[in-house]
């Protein structure tokens, strides 16, 4: 038999629970165990008592940890990351194509940009306003006329760090 000693929280100071070695009665413990647990500060101690019954360490130890880690599995929160960046459709997948986020390969809807123009685009960024593409160094009278052509068709959002890594080489091969 194992014994389950609350040291800290006020909520469960003093409280002990006997875990019994059979599989079935565990869960019942840890369930109830559960249900009145309220404090995230929990603190317990786990002890054998009972020199009668000769019970391995490592029943013990998994019995008593598995306490413990629903505990800590009941009191987790979920992550708070942005699961899709909000300029998705701008990467190449709809009519207008985001300079400072999309990859080289966007620019191949635009006869006469890739390689060598959408390359100046891609490698002269981040970009304030569309406008700013007429001030890349090395640009022919052709291709600034080319990019007045389908200027309507590009944005300049906000450079998100996760898509500057794929704007050369985004791993898909035809």
């Amino acid at each position: 038999m194992y014994s389950l000693n609350f040291v800290s929280s006020s909520f469960l100071k003093g409280r002990s629970y006997q875990i019994e070695s059979s599989q079935r009665h565990v869960l019942k413990q840890r369930r109830r165990f559960m249900e009145t647990s309220k404090s995230s500060k929990l603190l317990c101690t786990c002890s054998q008592s009972g020199s009668g019954n000769a019970v391995s360490r490592r029943k013990f130890l998994f019995s008593s940890l598995g306490v413990i880690s629903s505990t800590v599995f009941l009191f987790s929160q979920a992550a708070s990351a942005s699961r899709e960046y909000a300029g998705v459709g701008y990467l190449g997948g709809g009519d207008k194509v985001d300079i400072n986020n999309a990859n080289i390969r966007a620019y191949t809807k635009f006869p006469g940009f890739y390689p060598k123009l959408a390359s100046l685009i891609v490698k002269n960024g981040p970009y304030k306003s569309v406008n700013d593409l007429y001030n890349i160094k090395g640009l022919t009278e052709d291709q600034r006329e080319l990019i007045k052509k389908y200027e309507d068709r590009f944005v300049a959002l906000d450079p998100a760090p996760e898509y500057e890594v794929d704007k050369f080489n985004n791993g898909l091969y035809r």
